[in-house]
């Protein structure tokens, strides 16, 4: 049978880290990762709001990406519905009522941004 201090002598033979010090050091890199994608996260925001360049907490980070991916959804639902339906002629109304309003998730799960065929 193998004691504790047997077995962190064997790792220290093997390259003189032993689990604990793996452990730590892979949450080090995990950490410096998150720091960095968090990082670029709020960079990648700024540019795209073109807003002030002020410090946020994590939370508010996740929440402006959050918003801004729900509203860069609708857009692009609303440009593709706007390319795929047929041109109108003029003096047509080319809006018609939704049943659920944009920026809902319909019972199906998926997000609506309302309908403009």
């Amino acid at each position: 049978m193998y004691s504790s201090q047997h077995s962190q002598s064997h790792y220290a033979d093997l390259g003189g880290v032993t689990p604990a010090q793996n452990k730590a050091m892979l949450q080090r890199q995990y950490r410096a990762k998150e720091a960095h994608a968090l990082f670029q996260l709020q960079k990648l925001l700024r540019d795209i709001s073109r807003g002030p360049d002020v410090h946020q907490t994590r939370l508010q980070t996740i929440v402006q990406a959050t918003e801004m991916i729900k509203s860069l959804y609708c857009c692009n639902a609303m440009l593709q519905e706007l390319h795929e339906s047929p041109h109108l002629e003029p003096g047509h109304n080319a809006t018609a009522a939704s049943n659920h309003h944009p920026g809902e998730f319909s019972s199906h799960g998926k997000y609506s941004t309302g309908s403009l065929a």
